[in-house]
C-alpha cells in the first residue's frame, strides 16, 4: 500500500492514510491511479479482477492506454483532463485474455496545493449487464410498440397528470385527432365536461385503484360526433393503458332491433296487463278469505293457523311480484314532470324505509349540497328508483352497517348527481356486468325478483340520466347516478 502513500499530499495524517488505504483497497469499483504520463503506478484488487488480471506486477508501469479498446479516445480523455481536471462516460475496456467489456468512467486529476498537477485517479465500474438489459429492454419496447401499432383497435396510454403520453394508429382515426393534437395534452382539456361521465370515472377508478375496468360508453370527439366505444381499462405504472373499440355500427343495429320489437312489447304490455288484472283479482279474494280466517275464525287449530300465515305471507309476495313484471313489461310512462329537489325526494324514500332501517342497525350518513338547483323529474319514479338501491342496500347490511348517501352539483353545473355507498357484502368482479339485467340476482331465493335495478336504471334513463355501479365482494357497494338539470317539462 505504499504505493498510494506516495501520491498523497505529505499533510495526511498517518491515521487517515490508514482509513484511505482500505477504503480504496476494499472498493468494489476498480479505482488506478496513473502518473502525469499516463503510465499506471497503483491499482486496487477490484481493477485486477475487472480486468482478469492475477497480480499488479503485470500491470504497473504499464500505460493505461492499452487496457482501452479505444486507444485514441483514452488519450483524448488524458488532455481533457489537464484542462477541465474530470471526466465522467463510457468506453469499451480490453481484458487480459483480449475480451472486453463496457466500463463507467469517473477520471480526476490529483493536483497540490498550488493547483500543479500531481496524478490522475480512475474509478470503474463494468455497466457491460446493464448496457445488455438496457438493450434488451429497448427491443421488447420497441416489438409491443410495433404490435400496438398495428393493432385495429384503438391503445393509448394516460399519464397520472392525464396526458397522452403514447397512442397508436388507430386511436387516432377512431378519435379523428394526430398524434401531434393529442400527445402531451391533457383528456380533461381535449374533452371538456368528459370528467362528469361515467367514462371518465373509470379511468380514475383504475388510476386510483389499480383495479382492472370494463366499460360501454359514447366518447366524445372534438368536432362533436360520438363514437360508441367498448374500453378496457388497466393499471400500469406511467398511469394507465387503454384498449378501445369502435362498437357504433353494432349499437346502431341494436336500437334498430329495438325499434322493431316495440310492437311487441306492446303486444306483451297488454297481456301482461291482463294477466295481472286476473291474478290481483283472484289474489284479493284469496288474501280477503285468509285475513278473515285468522281474524275472525273459530278454529283454534295451531298448524291450520300457521298455514294461514304462510298462505297470507305468500300471497302478499306473489302481489309483489306481479307488479314488478307489470312494472318491468311496459316503458315507463311519459308523463308531465314537475319542479322537485332531489334532497327532498331522498329524504322522503328515507322515512319509507326509516322502521327497517331502526330494525337492521343501519346507519345513514346523509352529505347533501344545500344549494342544489330544483329539477324536473317524475316525482313518483325517481322514488321508486332510490327505494329500490336503499332496499339493494338493506338486504346485503342484515347485520347492520353503514349507508352513505351524498348529492352535489357536476363540474360542469349540468347535472345532479347521486352517490349511494354501503357497507355491505358486495358484488363479485364476475357479476358487475349483470347487476342491470332484467331477473338478475345474487340474493337467496325469495329475496328478489331480479327487476329492481333493472327498473331504477329505466327510471334514470328515462330521464336522459345515467348510473354507475362500482362494487367489490366484502368491500361494500357503490352507485353513482346522474340526472340532468332540464329546462322542458316533458320527460
Amino acid at each position: 500500500m505504499n504505493r498510494i502513500k506516495q501520491e498523497i499530499p505529505e499533510a495526511m495524517t498517518v491515521k487517515w492514510q490508514k482509513i484511505m488505504n482500505n477504503a480504496v483497497e476494499s472498493s468494489i469499483s476498480a479505482i488506478a491511479i496513473a502518473d502525469l504520463e499516463g503510465s499506471l503506478t497503483y491499482v486496487n484488487n477490484s481493477f485486477l479482477k475487472m480486468w482478469g488480471y492475477d497480480d499488479d506486477k503485470e500491470v504497473l508501469g504499464r500505460p493505461g492506454l492499452e487496457f482501452w479498446k479505444t486507444k485514441k479516445k483514452a488519450l483524448k480523455i488524458l488532455e481533457l483532463l489537464r484542462e477541465r481536471d474530470t471526466w465522467v462516460g463510457e468506453m469499451s475496456a480490453q481484458r487480459k485474455d483480449g475480451s472486453t467489456f463496457d466500463a463507467h468512467l469517473l477520471m480526476s486529476m490529483v493536483t497540490d496545493e498550488f493547483r500543479k498537477p500531481i496524478c490522475v485517479v480512475g474509478s470503474f465500474v463494468d455497466v457491460t449487464e446493464r448496457r445488455r438489459a438496457e438493450e434488451m429492454l429497448r427491443e421488447t419496447e420497441k416489438r409491443y410498440r410495433k404490435f400496438l401499432e398495428i393493432l385495429t383497435d384503438g391503445c393509448f396510454v394516460i399519464g397520472r397528470d392525464w396526458r397522452y403520453i403514447f397512442v397508436n394508429d388507430a386511436t387516432c382515426q377512431l378519435l379523428k385527432l394526430t398524434r401531434g393534437e393529442l400527445l402531451g395534452n391533457k383528456i380533461t382539456e381535449l374533452f371538456p365536461g368528459i370528467e362528469d361521465t361515467h367514462l371518465f370515472y373509470a379511468y380514475k377508478n383504475t388510476m386510483d385503484t389499480g383495479k382492472t375496468n370494463t366499460i360501454e360508453a359514447y366518447f366524445p370527439r372534438p368536432d362533436g360526433t360520438p363514437v360508441y366505444c367498448k374500453m378496457h381499462v388497466s393499471a400500469v405504472p406511467e398511469g394507465i393503458v387503454v384498449t378501445a373499440k369502435d362498437i357504433t355500427e353494432r349499437k346502431k343495429k341494436e336500437a334498430a332491433l329495438l325499434k322493431a320489437q316495440n310492437s311487441r312489447l306492446v303486444s306483451i304490455e297488454q297481456l301482461a296487463d291482463g294477466v295481472a288484472h286476473n291474478i290481483n283479482n283472484i289474489l284479493m279474494a284469496l288474501y280477503s278469505e285468509i285475513q278473515l280466517q285468522l281474524l275472525f275464525g273459530k278454529s283454534k287449530d295451531k298448524e291450520l293457523l300457521d298455514s294461514l300465515g304462510i298462505m297470507n305471507k305468500l300471497s302478499k309476495r306473489i302481489a309483489v311480484i306481479v307488479t314488478d313484471l307489470v312494472t318491468f313489461s311496459r316503458e315507463t310512462s311519459t308523463k308531465t314532470g314537475e319542479l322537485s329537489n332531489i334532497n327532498s325526494l331522498i329524504e322522503k324514500t328515507v322515512l319509507l324505509i326509516k322502521r327497517r332501517v331502526e330494525l337492521t342497525n343501519i346507519k345513514i350518513v346523509k352529505n347533501f349540497d344545500e344549494s342544489l338547483p330544483d329539477i324536473i323529474v317524475d316525482k313518483g319514479q325517481i322514488e321508486r328508483a332510490f327505494t329500490n338501491i336503499f332496499m339493494n342496500s338493506l338486504d346485503v347490511m342484515s347485520n347492520g352497517g353503514k349507508l352513505t348517501i351524498s348529492t352535489k352539483l357536476s363540474s360542469t353545473k349540468d347535472a345532479i348527481e347521486i352517490t349511494f355507498v354501503d357497507t355491505g357484502s358486495g358484488i363479485a368482479k364476475e357479476h358487475l356486468p349483470k347487476v342491470f339485467d332484467p331477473f338478475f340476482t345474487i340474493k337467496p331465493p325469495g329475496k328478489g325478483t331480479g327487476l329492481g335495478l333493472s327498473i331504477s336504471h329505466r327510471i334514470i334513463e328515462n330521464h336522459g340520466g345515467s348510473i354507475w355501479i362500482d362494487s367489490e365482494l366484502d368491500r361494500g357497494t357503490k352507485v353513482l347516478i346522474s340526472l340532468p338539470i332540464k329546462g322542458e317539462k316533458e320527460i
